[in-house]
């Protein structure tokens, strides 16, 4: 790992498809990412 690294680590429970979704939506994305109270006012996304 390098400094300037994010690594997370997240148990879902839900169906793949689904999950792919909260990493390739940038609506889903921006809702779960980062610490509890954390807001992502923007995010976009080309995947």
């Amino acid at each position: 790992m390098t400094d300037n690294a994010v690594e997370l680590e997240r148990t879902i429970d839900a169906p793949i498809s689904l999950a792919r979704e909260l990493w390739t939506k940038a609506e889903h994305f921006a809702a779960w990412y980062g610490p509890e109270g954390a807001a992502i006012p923007v995010a976009e996304m080309d995947v």
